[in-house]
């Protein structure tokens, strides 16, 4: 008899950074071209995808000669990862412009 305790899905690693980096390949439809739109080396980029599968337990890109395309469940994740991008950024954007207009109290 299986506890319903002992049975776990596996752990999801992954951050905005990888997800921009999902949508950049999509976008460029090659893993250099999103690698360098990301400032990454393809060493890095190609490691971070790894990752990214692995924790989605499935293949997200089909890798060509001619390129990168997205399998079905890679084409789901651009769907929602855009927007959580997209929204990143702003969220960051807007963080730094507040950062900036507050002066430091110092505890005064």
């Amino acid at each position: 008899m299986i506890k319903p305790h002992a049975v776990r899905s596996p752990a999801m690693h992954f951050d905005l950074i990888d997800l921009r980096l999902f949508v950049n390949i999509s976008e460029q439809n090659s893993l250099t071209g999103g690698a360098e739109r990301s400032h990454m080396s393809l060493p890095a980029a190609s490691a971070r995808i790894k990752n990214l599968e692995d924790s989605f337990g499935t293949r997200l890109l089909h890798r060509t000669g001619q390129g990168v395309t997205l399998t079905p469940p890679g084409q789901a994740l651009l769907h929602h990862a855009a927007g959580d991008a997209a929204v990143g950024t702003a969220a960051r954007r807007h963080g730094g412009i507040c950062a900036r207009r507050q002066k430091p109290s110092y505890g005064k």
